[in-house]
């Protein structure tokens, strides 16, 4: 996700926020957008600049996928595992 981007933060109420709502998920796409309630923090718009973003969002919400990474993290430190060059 924006990987050198997503330390962006920008805070902006919720009024300016609801008067430009789609100027701020185009932000939301370089740089987390924090929206705030009488100046405390309510809510996090974060957005994806492509569908590479998406999918690698995804993949870290999805909890299978993290334990099959989890699994083989194991696999490797026990020296459980092949090379590419070991595979028929």
């Amino acid at each position: 996700m924006a990987s050198g981007a997503r330390g962006k933060m920008i805070k902006v109420p919720l009024s300016k926020v609801k008067d430009n709502f789609s100027e701020f998920i185009k932000k939301a796409g370089k740089e987390e957008v924090v929206v705030t309630i009488h100046g405390r923090p309510a809510a996090l718009i974060i957005g994806f600049e492509d569908e590479e973003d998406w999918l690698e969002y995804r993949l870290l919400k999805d909890e299978k996928f993290l334990a099959h990474v989890a699994k083989s993290r194991q696999q490797y430190q026990e020296g459980r595992y092949k090379t590419l060059e070991e595979l028929p």
